[in-house]
């Protein structure tokens, strides 16, 4: 997409890198701008064109780096939607066989879809006390690595191993994608894009009035949102979803304890589980 929106500002390629200069640079953030792209957008695909550039010079394509002296604040964060309670359970509700377990996850756990996309029943453990966890370690940029490069243990609600236990067992991944006509081999992990539009037109089919804001993400922070109001400590709810507050929060906190499992645990959504015939417990029984 940078590419493309380089090749566009530059109306098919008549700027050319060995002339560009810092006017250039500042001029393509202008245009992005008028695109009505979003700040966010905007200092992310900056700071690409910059890289781009520096990888041009480290491989001798250019003499020198005409953005290396530009440096760019950060912009502030844009207030994100988050669901109610009662609107994932309405989701959970409507949602198809395929779906439904993907929204599960998603609400219950706080993980990215990348996260989501790569794991594997070997990822799905239980401890001594018969209480079943994910063990996050990969979905980030980097193979095998998540986006904050370390793994992580995530309590996984009873509620959610009811939506999970109907789930075919045939392969190795967890979640995969819908067969197509194109692709009609089974097996091969979800895709990001045709999940959002799903879930896009989930929210709509919902009555959501905001449904063009929502996104998979929304979902991981609603997840934050609930499990904080349910009494998880903030420390928790960051390592849970991946993030690192600092190195003695991460040297003293531990990931993964009764305390932390019993407030996931009380996270509900108003739903109808398939096929229950009793209350589960955090315990297990």
């Amino acid at each position: 997409m940078i590419a493309r929106n380089i090749l566009d500002w530059s109306a098919g390629g008549q700027h050319r890198a060995t002339s560009l200069t810092e006017d250039d640079f500042y001029r393509f953030r202008k245009w992005l701008v008028d695109a009505a792209l979003a700040d966010k957008t905007v200092h992310d695909r900056g700071i690409v064109f910059k890289q781009m550039l520096r990888w041009a010079v480290s491989r001798k394509l250019l003499a020198q780096n005409p953005f290396a002296d530009i440096r760019l604040s950060k912009p502030e964060p844009t207030p994100q939607p988050v669901l109610t309670a009662q609107q994932v359970g309405i989701l959970l509700q409507q949602a198809n066989a395929h779906m439904r377990p993907i929204i599960a996850t998603l609400a219950w756990t706080g993980m990215r879809i990348g996260e989501l996309a790569e794991l594997r029943w070997a990822d799905l453990q239980t401890n001594d006390h018969g209480q079943a966890f994910f063990v996050i370690s990969e979905g980030g940029s980097t193979p095998g690595k998540t986006k904050g490069r370390h793994s992580r243990d995530l309590p996984i609600n009873p509620q959610l191993m009811d939506v999970l236990g109907v789930l075919p067992r045939d392969g190795e991944r967890i979640f995969t994608a819908m067969p197509t006509t194109m692709y009609p081999q089974t097996g091969r992990p979800v895709n990001e894009r045709r999940v959002l539009a799903s879930f896009k037109q989930l929210c709509r089919k919902c009555g959501f009035e905001n449904w063009r804001k929502l996104k998979l993400h929304t979902l991981r922070h609603t997840f934050a949102s609930i499990a904080v109001q349910e009494g998880l400590s903030e420390r928790y709810v960051l390592e849970f979803m991946g993030h690192r507050s600092s190195a003695i929060l991460d040297h003293y906190v531990h990931t993964y304890d009764a305390a932390a499992h019993a407030a996931i645990c009380a996270i509900k959504y108003p739903m109808s589980a398939p096929n229950r015939t009793k209350e589960k417990t955090c315990s297990g029984e």
